[in-house]
């Protein structure tokens, strides 16, 4: 089963660089694994073998984590100059935020520079999320969320782990139907179609149709993981291309979502069978500092690849070992 969100996979020209900011500005200070190879294991998804360094950094206030991809044995290729939020592909990832106002000034002085002013978001159950948006060193968007569930009275202002992907899509309906069925996001949050002139260092002004989805099922990872949520966007104001076309998993740019399963060869093929396309079947890779799982790739419609990863030893140990540990530091930083 898919059972939780695990991380984002992010291609970066600087992997030092990058981690310098995921960790000082966005709080991933828990390195899970760091290792630089030529890795057979990933040539059906890269289409070639090549040299890269991997990093996986986790936020100890809880969220998915950060994976980093960087080629090193040939220059990373940026995103196109004229890429634009009515594109194709994973537009901009969002991370939790606690206590918003004040922790804007905080990650200021980190040298965080935000691009928008803080926004409201009003949600089909009530209430209001806020969040305001950055750009990462390689101009990549981020998003820092603060939902009615962050607003916790006694804790300090600070970032949290991944809380969401956005994506870009040609047919939200259909993108819907296939989260759904496919990766099990059947609740909807939110459904508009609006222009947010707040918004348009971002989205370029574009009026788009914003679907913000999550997962009605509560996680059964034997890690602390979240269940995260998807937010599809689709704009008819412009001609939508695929992100990555011409361009390799791991060069600049948001590449990937991947969720946490119990059995991965099982649910690669049950998403096959519900209509994913086969991408990459399930492979084992040690990677690195005692982490070591077995992965698989699917495709949704528009071509945009979900990971499914099954972790067998992080740090050396396995996940019902570790996720103890972990989850006794999650409950405690929870306090502060």
């Amino acid at each position: 089963m898919i059972e939780a969100f695990q991380h984002v996979g992010i291609g970066v020209s600087d992997a030092d660089r990058s981690l310098d900011f995921y960790k000082k500005v966005l709080g991933f200070s828990l390195k899970l694994n760091d290792h630089e190879e030529e890795s057979q294991e990933m040539v059906p998804i890269v289409g070639a073998l090549r040299r890269m360094r991997m990093i996986m950094s986790m936020n100890l206030s809880g969220g998915a984590a950060v994976e980093i991809i960087q080629h090193t044995d040939s220059e990373p290729r940026p995103l196109p100059d004229d890429a634009g939020w009515g594109d194709l592909g994973y537009l901009s990832a969002g991370v939790k935020a606690f206590k918003l106002d004040e922790l804007m000034p905080i990650l200021e002085k980190k040298g965080a520079k935000f691009v928008t002013p803080i926004v409201t978001t009003e949600v089909s159950q009530g209430g209001t999320w806020r969040s305001v948006f950055l750009r990462d060193p390689d101009g990549l968007v981020i998003e820092l969320l603060e939902t009615k569930e962050l607003r916790v009275a006694g804790r300090k202002p600070r970032v949290g782990g991944f809380s969401h992907v956005v994506i870009g899509v040609s047919d939200v309906d259909r993108a819907m139907d296939f989260l759904s069925k496919v990766v099990g996001y059947d609740a909807v949050v939110f459904d508009r179609e609006e222009a947010r002139p707040e918004l348009e260092p971002v989205t370029g002004g574009l009026k788009a149709r914003t679907v913000m989805l999550k997962r009605s099922r509560a996680p059964q990872s034997a890690l602390p993981l979240e269940g995260g949520m998807v937010q599809l966007v689709q704009s008819s104001a412009s001609k939508s291309r695929p992100l990555y076309e011409g361009r390799r998993w791991g060069d600049v740019g948001i590449m990937e979502m991947a969720m946490d399963v119990i059995d991965v060869a099982g649910c690669y093929d049950l998403a096959v069978e519900a209509g994913a396309e086969a991408f990459c079947p399930p492979t084992h890779m040690d990677m690195g500092m005692g982490s070591i799982g077995t992965f698989a790739y699917i495709k949704d419609p528009d071509g945009n690849i979900v990971e499914m990863v099954e972790v067998k030893k992080l740090g050396f140990m396995p996940p019902k070992v570790v996720a103890p540990l972990l989850s006794g530091v999650l409950k405690l930083r929870s306090k502060f």
